[in-house]
């Protein structure tokens, strides 16, 4: 009955122990994101309004709202946002598909992006583009479906040496 009320300890220790690193991790992150001040907004029909803009040195996002005020239905719209640092060095463009905008309807996107030191951005709205060039967020499906298996290895190596 010892070895239960002890082996129950450790699993309650690890549950807090978890907890913990999980807040610190978050408290962390949040706080290492600034906001972008610095953009330009280069198209006024359809109009976008940028709702929040930040960044790490090396990655961030764009949440935007799209308002179709051009009078007419837009057929597959693109919000377009080229990134670029400090001194104005062009670090890549983000696409995030729209859609279809019947007119006054509001659209809001949310871009991620993965370019080192970006300062500012522009954004506009593109008609068509290459396929290829979606912004799908995806990026990190490998890698995220690796990790859990590998703190799983890594719980099975402790106790099989600790034990």
């Amino acid at each position: 009955m010892d070895s239960v009320k002890k082996f129950l300890m450790y699993i309650i220790l690890i549950i807090l122990l978890y907890i913990f690193v999980s807040v610190c991790s978050y408290a962390f992150i949040s706080k290492a994101y600034k906001n972008i001040n610095d953009y330009e907004i280069l198209t006024t029909k359809p109009s976008i309004e940028i709702l929040e803009s930040k960044a790490t040195y090396v990655n961030g996002y764009v949440l935007a709202r799209v308002t179709n005020n051009t009078g007419i239905e837009i057929q597959q719209t693109y919000l377009k946002l080229d990134f670029y640092t400090e001194n104005d060095n062009y670090l890549g463009t983000k696409y995030a598909e729209i859609g279809e905008l019947s007119n006054n309807q509001t659209y809001e996107v949310r871009s991620s992006f993965k370019f080192n030191g970006v300062d500012n951005f522009k954004a506009s709205i593109v008609n068509s583009i290459a396929a290829d060039s979606i912004d799908n967020s995806d990026e990190d499906s490998l890698v995220n479906a690796v990790m859990p298996l590998i703190g799983i290895a890594a719980v099975i190596m402790f106790f099989y040496y600790i034990f």
